[in-house]
C-alpha cells in the first residue's frame, strides 16, 4: 500500500521533469483591473508590519487597488493595522472582529463581502510578496476566462537555522518543484497553497465561497473549483518567501491541522470526485491519493508492527534462505525499491533547480535524513489527525506562531 503512494511520487516527478520548460505565457494587459488584497490576521504582531509594508509597496496602480485587513487579534496587531489605515487612507481598510467565527475562512468570507476587486490576492501574515507580484500574476488571467487562480511559489527566508528548518525547507522545495508543477502540467487536482495567490472573484462565488467548517479552507476551495472545471496556473518563477515553523512543537500543531483537514476533505469530496464525468480514471485515483496523503503515517506504523511480528515468528534461516524461494519475496523487493527510491528521485528533480545555489546539492540530499526524522517524529500525531478527520468535523484552528525571521532568502 505504501508503494502505491511511492509510485505516485515517481509519476509526479516524471511529470515535473516533462513540464520543466512548459512555462505559462502571460497575455497583454491593456487596462489593469481592480484588485483587492485580503489579509486575514490573528495575533501577528511580530510580522504584520512587514506584510503590510510589502503590500503598500506593490507596483500596481493605486486607483484600482485596495487592501482589506480582517483582524481578529488581541495582541497589538490591530494597532499596527490601524496605523497603516491612517497612513494610507483609501488604500488600506481594517475590519476588526471580536471573535474568530469560521477562523481564517470566516475572515476571508468577511473580506469578500467588504471588497469589490475583480481579482483577489491572498497572503498569510508571515509571507512577503515581491514588489512586482501583481504585474506578474494578473496577466495570466487573460489567457483563459476559466482560470480561477494563479499560484506563486512558496519559499522561505532562512532554511538553514536548525535541523528542523533544513528538513522543512527541503520539503517545501519538493512540494514546489515536484508536486505543484506536476499537478499543473498534468491537469491533476489543483491545490491552492493558502497564500501567495490571486483568485478570480467570480470563480470563488460560483462554487459557494469559503467553507468556514473546513480546517483546510484552501484545499476545500481548490477541490470545488476543480470539480466545476475551473483551471489554475502555477508560476514557480514568482517566489514569495515566508517563515518556517521555528520548533518541532509548532510544526506538529501545523501538520496536525493539515492532516485532519486533508482527511476531512477526502470524506467530504471523494463521492463527488468518483462521480465526476469530467475527470479521467487516473485523475480520480490521483486526487484520492492526494487527499489521503497523510494515511501514509498509519500505514507506516502498521508496517513497523507487521515487520516486527514477521521477524518474531519466523527464524533467521527462513529470511536468509527459504523466503527467497517464494515469488512474494521478489515482489516485496521491487516494492521496497520503489518506496525507498521515490524520495531520492523527488529531491533530485528539486535540487536540479538549484544548480547555482550556494548550498551544494550533495549537502542538501543529506537533509533527506532530517526530513525523514521529522516525518517519523510526526507519525503518531499525524495518524491520529488523519483518522479523526474521517469521523469528526469539529476542530480548532491552531495558528502557527510567527517570530519574524530575518528577511533574507
Amino acid at each position: 500500500m505504501l508503494a502505491i503512494y511511492a509510485f505516485n511520487t515517481w509519476i509526479l516527478s516524471l511529470l515535473s521533469i516533462r513540464g520543466r520548460r512548459r512555462l505559462p505565457q502571460p497575455a497583454a494587459v491593456e487596462s489593469w483591473p481592480k484588485v483587492s488584497i485580503h489579509l486575514p490576521l490573528y495575533n501577528e504582531n511580530g510580522v504584520a508590519r512587514r506584510l503590510l509594508d510589502a503590500c503598500v509597496r506593490l507596483d500596481y496602480p493605486r486607483d484600482v487597488l485596495d487592501i482589506v485587513v480582517v483582524d481578529d487579534s488581541d495582541d497589538g496587531t490591530t494597532e499596527v493595522a490601524r496605523e497603516f489605515e491612517s497612513k494610507y487612507p483609501g488604500l488600506v481598510r481594517v475590519i476588526h472582529r471580536n471573535d474568530r467565527a469560521g477562523f481564517k475562512a470566516g475572515a476571508l468570507q468577511v473580506a469578500m463581502e467588504n471588497s469589490t476587486g475583480e481579482f483577489i490576492a491572498l497572503f498569510d501574515a508571515d509571507y512577503v510578496p515581491p514588489v512586482d507580484f501583481l504585474r506578474k500574476t494578473i496577466p495570466h488571467f487573460y489567457t483563459d476566462e476559466r482560470v480561477a487562480f494563479v499560484q506563486a511559489r512558496w519559499t522561505y527566508f532562512d532554511g538553514q537555522f536548525s535541523w528542523v528548518a533544513k528538513a522543512i525547507s527541503l520539503g517545501i522545495d519538493i512540494y514546489a518543484f515536484v508536486d505543484q508543477r506536476a499537478r499543473y502540467v498534468g491537469n491533476l487536482l489543483a491545490h491552492f497553497s493558502g497564500t501567495c495567490g490571486v483568485f478570480r472573484r467570480k470563480a470563488i462565488q460560483e462554487v459557494g465561497g469559503w467553507n468556514t467548517s473546513s480546517l483546510t479552507e484552501d484545499l476545500d476551495l481548490s477541490i470545488r473549483l476543480y470539480l466545476e472545471g475551473w483551471r489554475y496556473i502555477y508560476l514557480p518563477s514568482v517566489a514569495c518567501p515566508g517563515e518556517i515553523p521555528h520548533d518541532f512543537k509548532s510544526l506538529m500543531h501545523q501538520q496536525f491541522r493539515w492532516a485532519r483537514g486533508f482527511s476531512d476533505c477526502l470524506r467530504r469530496h471523494s463521492p463527488a470526485i468518483l462521480r465526476s464525468r469530467q475527470l479521467t480514471l487516473f485523475q480520480k485515483l490521483e486526487a484520492l491519493l492526494h487527499l489521503g496523503t497523510y494515511f501514509i503515517c498509519p500505514l507506516t506504523i502498521a508496517g513497523f508492527v507487521v515487520t516486527l511480528l514477521f521477524y518474531a515468528i519466523f527464524p533467521a534461516s527462513f529470511w536468509l534462505e527459504d523466503f527467497w524461494r517464494y515469488a512474494v519475496a521478489w515482489f516485496t523487493l521491487v516494492m521496497s525499491l520503489v518506496i525507498y527510491t521515490a524520495p531520492f528521485v523527488a529531491s533530485g528533480v528539486t535540487l536540479r533547480e538549484f544548480s547555482r545555489s550556494s548550498v551544494s546539492q550533495l549537502r542538501r540530499v543529506g537533509h533527506l535524513g532530517y526530513l525523514g526524522a521529522v516525518l517519523y517524529g510526526l507519525l503518531l500525531s499525524n495518524s491520529r489527525a488523519a483518522i479523526e478527520g474521517l469521523f469528526s468535523t469539529a476542530a480548532y484552528f491552531y495558528r502557527t506562531p510567527k517570530l519574524a525571521s530575518p528577511s533574507k532568502n
